[in-house]
């Protein structure tokens, strides 16, 4: 003859047997793992004695549970039930379960207990609400890119007399984006440090770091619209200095400084070392990220000053964003 009861006992879903009292009268010891719970702790206890929680829920399993004392096979998909954990916060852990009450019906037909089925889907659906978060996350940045390119495409074009002109100009922004938009979709990150924001739009000249190139500031982090904004002012500040700034010019010094000021940040970015400089007398879309659209972006304020011997920009946010 089969013995139904050890089988019972070494099945790998954990389950449980209730009475018609709602209470345990036997468990696998699958369901005792699951649980963090001993035989002891639970033999004849009533389940909402064992497993408190808010009167919603508990009101939930009881539903549940009388419609299969009823003779109703029932099903509770996705039901967020605490468990008592003495590792956790407060003592209790939030689980995420699939639970099944299946009728056991006695030689007359008579349902005196029912079977108690539990799945632990907490690792489930924590993983798809993050794949849920990160496509949204990514949908957003994506709009807002797109939204940036073409801005970036009408001003460049607005300001170019030719295709040859316009093609090189408009390729080396977007890269200066695409760059700052790639470390973000590595890793799905929802931040990132300003220095490494600063050192990959300056990759070029890496080995002038710390010589000729100074750049200095604490740890800060930016998120994906703050470092799509700065990436590309960074572009433009890096161009110009590199045609006619500190990193064309010989004995030509180049600082980048930024520091958290209350709930904000200051940036400033320095040229030194300069000969025949002087402010440009025409605006172009370079100088409108620079003084209008980064600023505006981050709900900021920028100002730059010429010398005939050097360069300053500087860039001060008194309210960040959420990082």
């Amino acid at each position: 003859m089969t013995d139904y009861e050890q089988i019972f006992k070494v099945l790998s879903a954990p389950c449980a047997i209730l009475d018609g009292a709602f209470r345990f009268a036997g468990m696998n010891k699958a369901y005792l793992v699951t649980l963090s719970a001993s035989r002891e702790g639970l033999m004849g206890r009533h389940v909402l004695e064992a497993f408190p929680e808010t009167d919603e829920r508990q009101q939930t399993l009881m539903v549940a549970f009388q419609e299969a004392l009823a003779g109703t096979a029932t099903a509770l998909k996705e039901l967020l039930y605490a468990i008592p954990d003495k590792n956790a916060e407060g003592g209790m852990r939030d689980v995420w379960w699939n639970v099944y009450f299946t009728p056991l019906p006695d030689p007359y037909g008579e349902v005196q207990h029912v079977l108690l089925r539990v799945n632990d889907i907490t690792e489930f659906v924590k993983n798809r609400e993050l794949k849920d978060a990160i496509a949204g996350e990514m949908h957003h940045r994506i709009g807002n890119l797109m939204a940036t390119v073409a801005t970036v495409a009408r001003q460049t074009g607005r300001m170019q007399t030719s295709l040859d002109g316009f093609l090189p100009v408009f390729e080396a922004r977007i890269r200066a984006l695409t760059k700052a938009h790639s470390m973000f979709a590595k890793g799905n990150r929802k931040s990132m440090t300003m220095d490494r924001l600063i050192y990959e739009q300056l990759d070029a000249y890496g080995d002038r770091i710390d010589s000729t190139i100074l750049v200095e500031g604490p740890e800060m982090r930016v998120n994906a619209s703050e470092a799509q904004a700065i990436s590309l002012a960074l572009h433009e500040l890096t161009t110009n200095a590199a045609k006619h700034g500190a990193l064309h010019q010989d004995g030509g010094r180049l600082s980048i400084k930024w520091k958290v000021v209350g709930d904000g940040f200051e940036f400033e970015w320095t040229e030194t070392g300069l000969s025949g400089v002087s402010e440009p007398t025409k605006a172009g879309f370079g100088t409108m990220i620079l003084t209008h659209i980064l600023p505006s972006q981050l709900s900021g304020e920028a100002d730059w000053e010429f010398t005939t011997a050097s360069f300053r920009y500087r860039l001060r946010v008194d309210q960040r964003q959420s990082v």
